[in-house]
Order: structure tokens, then C-alpha cells, then sequence
């Protein structure tokens, strides 16, 4: 990048322009100009939800990662986003016909004030793998959701989507979690939710 001085004496040298600059001070405060209209630009962008939402929909058919965009009247759009190493990986590790010495527990985590969704994320650890600080599995990430909700239904539609690329049954899947299978999460709920009225 260019001192104002040089962008100044550059143009002067030139010639060429009806609209030289008289001094650097103009300079600066043309410069400066320029750069908060990028500015405004950028923000802008990303200040537009409906924008976002339309990208990641095209994403689904141009990008590895977006699996799934589900969009229902009256409801908050549901993003799943994985690749196809980490479901395999979850196979490998996660389904109780895995060798007890290799088998993983999926851990769910929902994360708040992360922009104007939720992230909820799946965590195993990878059995095959051996820190050698810890002489501990590392945890990997599994499958990711960005939702606007923290609705039965919504864990539902991720869990259920799951399910299906997983070909796994209520059973199937090892783990310690309310939130194993749709099934039992909703179980679950309505239980909890008897027992506290």
C-alpha cells in the first residue's frame, strides 16, 4: 500500500487525471473513504439473514459439508453439516457391535450466544488414536447443527436424519445420553415432563 505522499506525487507526475488530489491530507480522506465503504459492504453482507440462509440452501448441492437445510412453515430452519469421514468414523466407533476396547460414547453439547443461532455438535473419541502428552484418545468432532430453537422437534429432525445416513437402530448406537435415538429422546421428555406437573 501506497503513503498518501507517493499516491499524491504519483498522480501530480501523471498528469493524467482531471480530479488530482490538491494535497495528502485529501488523499487520507479519500483513502479513508474507500475503506469504510468495504467496511460497510462486509457488514452489511453479513447483517443479512435471509442472504445467509439462501447460501447455505445452494450449499447443500455445491459444498461437502451441508448435508441437510429443512425448512417447515411455521418452524426455524434446521442446518446439518458433516462429512463422510466423520459418520464412518462414528460407525467404527460408536455402535455397540464395536469391540469394547475400541468402542466411544457420542457426547452432545449445545452452545449458546454464538451469533443468531444454536450449535449443537456431536463429540466422540477417536479409539484408534493415543495422545502421547495425555496417553488419552483425542475427542473428535462429529456431526454439526446450527438451529434457531431448542424445540423437541428440532433434535428430532437432526436425530431422525442421523439415524437414517447412520443405519442405525434404537440399539445400535452406544451411548450414555437421553439423546441416543428421537424415540427415546422424546420418551424421555414426556417423562420428565409428567413427573414435574
Amino acid at each position: 500500500m501506497n503513503a498518501p505522499g507517493q499516491v499524491y506525487e504519483d498522480h501530480v507526475i501523471a498528469g493524467n487525471s482531471f480530479e488530482v488530489p490538491r494535497d495528502e491530507k485529501q488523499v487520507r480522506s479519500l483513502g479513508s473513504q474507500v475503506r469504510a465503504k468495504k467496511v460497510k459492504d462486509v457488514v452489511g453482507r453479513k447483517c443479512n439473514l435471509a442472504d445467509d440462509l439462501l447460501s447455505v440452501i445452494n450449499g447443500v448441492q455445491d459444498h461437502e459439508f451441508i448435508q441437510s437445510v429443512t425448512l417447515c412453515k411455521g418452524k426455524s430452519p434446521v442446518i446439518i453439516g458433516y462429512l463422510a469421514d466423520q459418520l464412518n468414523d462414528m460407525k467404527r466407533f460408536c455402535r455397540n457391535v464395536t469391540p469394547s476396547s475400541l468402542r466411544s460414547v457420542i457426547g452432545i453439547d449445545r452452545t449458546f450466544n454464538l451469533g443468531p443461532c444454536f450449535v449443537t455438535t456431536l463429540v466422540y473419541k477417536n479409539t484408534a488414536l493415543v495422545r502421547k502428552e495425555s496417553n488419552d484418545h483425542p475427542v473428535f468432532l462429529g456431526p454439526v447443527m446450527l438451529h434457531f430453537d431448542a424445540k423437541t422437534d428440532t433434535y428430532v429432525t437432526f436425530f431422525s436424519h442421523l439415524s437414517s445416513v447412520l443405519g442405525a437402530a434404537a440399539n445400535d448406537v452406544h451411548t450414555r445420553s437421553c439423546l441416543t435415538t428421537p424415540q427415546l429422546f422424546l420418551d424421555r421428555t414426556k417423562k420428565r415432563r409428567s413427573s414435574t406437573l
